[in-house]
């Protein structure tokens, strides 16, 4: 209510302020209106016209007298005579001659032209008409024509001043009418100024409360939100956990099963040397299930942050052959050649995990390639990094699924008809990556893959 009271009065001020804007404007074009129209130059035109016209009637009748004018000059010059006269009594002319109260001298001068003629029309002939007669009804219209044009030219003079006056007068309401405007609304400027900022600190107000409001709900539901997430990460690391080993356990089981089923069909047909090395197949894929239990739930706790690598320095070349030699044992068809550095290839990195990349690299050269094909594993060192190729001459990837290659799950689109479950490239992706490594690949669909990784080398040599 205390704001309406400021804005009320000043809206009807600039109201008033407007209207009296209007006001003085109307008059300014009135002013103009009476300007352009030039009644006073116009009636002085017409005084002189008829002014003229009596002098030429004189002057006709003179000339009639010596032959010098005939009849019907004589009886043109009074009817343009009578014709100016009329003008005079008509608008805006008669207005004019009204405002100088000349309505009666106008109204005998037409009786006197009027009796001219009577005198013109009464003679045998216009240049019989008496010359005395005729000068003593032109004299009277000739004095008053003169008076009038005197008066017409004083009075427009007076019209004119009267004019500036009314002109600056109206300038004045005008530049009055701007000034006032002006000020109310800078009054008004200030009062909405005002306002807003009063309302801008109500805002900031309401907003700071908002915002203790949304710390006081985040901290209660940040709360909430750890223990949900803690149980989902819980629930997440053991689906992890079993969905890794049901696709990484099958080839050590696999191994297991097939000695056994030799072992159980013809037992009779292997010595004793046979047994034995058929129970020492057994015993290390064994060995290499429990290795791959105890690097599958050390990469589950990794990804959820709860332990760290254990990282040794280890010759990258012993990873590759015992990865090769592994795979040789249950792909003994397959034929993969070992181009590896003459030298030691020593990494700091957990040699169960960077195995568990080979083997998965060669598994998948394996299933995704030809029998009749090779599988090459080249090592190298370069800028102090221990390099690995693993290449196939297989199906090779889509070029539409190679962005999505290491994602849990994804499996490419000419590759969803073999075994598998999208997880091996995304562990080992995982691995390669905690190790400070990367892993990379190139492949051409139809003429098979490269995947390539390289892991920083130890600083330490003595100890491989």
């Amino acid at each position: 209510m205390r704001g309406k009271s400021y804005f009320l009065p000043t809206g009807a001020a600039i109201c008033g302020f407007v209207l009296l804007f209007l006001y003085a404007f109307v008059q300014l074009v009135e002013i103009q209106h009476r300007i352009t129209t030039k009644v006073g130059e116009n009636m002085l035109w017409a005084i002189y016209q008829a002014e003229r016209e009596a002098l030429r009637l004189q002057e006709a009748l003179v000339g009639a007298k010596l032959h010098l004018a005939t009849d019907d000059e004589i009886r043109l010059r009074l009817d343009i005579l009578y014709s100016r006269i009329t003008l005079l009594k008509e608008p805006p002319q008669a207005a004019w001659v009204t405002h100088l109260g000349a309505t009666s001298r106008i109204e005998e001068n037409a009786r006197r032209v009027d009796a001219l003629a009577a005198l013109i029309d009464a003679a045998p002939s216009p240049s019989a008409v008496d010359l005395n007669q005729a000068r003593a009804i032109l004299r009277p219209i000739l004095s008053d024509m003169g008076e009038l044009a005197n008066q017409t030219m004083i009075g427009e003079q007076n019209e004119r001043v009267a004019q500036w006056q009314e002109e600056r007068q109206s300038m004045y309401l005008i530049m009055a009418a701007l000034v006032g405007t002006l000020l109310a609304g800078a009054f008004l400027s200030w009062r909405l100024v005002l306002t807003m900022r009063a309302t801008e600190r109500a805002g900031e107000e309401l907003r700071q409360h908002k915002i203790h409001l949304e710390d006081l709900v985040s901290k209660r539901t940040d709360k909430l939100n750890a223990a949900l997430a803690t149980e989902r990460h819980a629930k997440e690391v053991y689906r992890s956990f079993i969905t890794t080993v049901s696709h990484q356990f099958r080839t050590p089981l696999a191994i297991i099963d097939m000695v056994a089923q030799r072992l159980i069909r013809r037992p009779e047909k292997f010595t004793t040397a046979e047994i034995a090395e058929k129970a020492r197949r057994i015993r290390s894929a064994t060995q290499r299930l429990n290795q791959l239990v105890t690097s599958v739930t050390r990469v589950a706790k990794l990804d959820g942050g709860d332990v760290a690598i254990s990282r040794k320095p280890h010759d990258l070349n012993e990873i590759l052959r015992s990865a090769a030699a592994f795979n040789a044992e249950f792909e003994p068809h397959r034929r993969i050649e070992l181009d590896l550095a003459s030298d030691p290839l020593v990494c700091d990195c957990d040699p169960a995990l960077i195995e568990q990349v080979a083997l998965n690299l060669i598994s998948n050269a394996i299933k995704y390639s030809d029998d009749l094909t090779v599988i090459r594993i080249r090592s190298w060192c370069a800028e102090r990094r221990c390099c690995c190729a693993i290449s196939d001459h297989g199906i090779g990837i889509p070029a539409a699924d190679q962005n999505r290659i290491f994602e849990r799950f994804f499996r490419a689109g000419n590759a969803s008809l073999l075994v598998g479950s999208g997880l091996g490239l995304n562990l080992s992706h995982t691995i390669i990556e905690l190790h400070g490594g990367r892993l990379n690949f190139h492949s051409v669909e139809s003429e098979g893959t490269t995947f390539t990784f390289d892991l920083p080398a130890s600083s330490d040599l003595k100890e491989v």
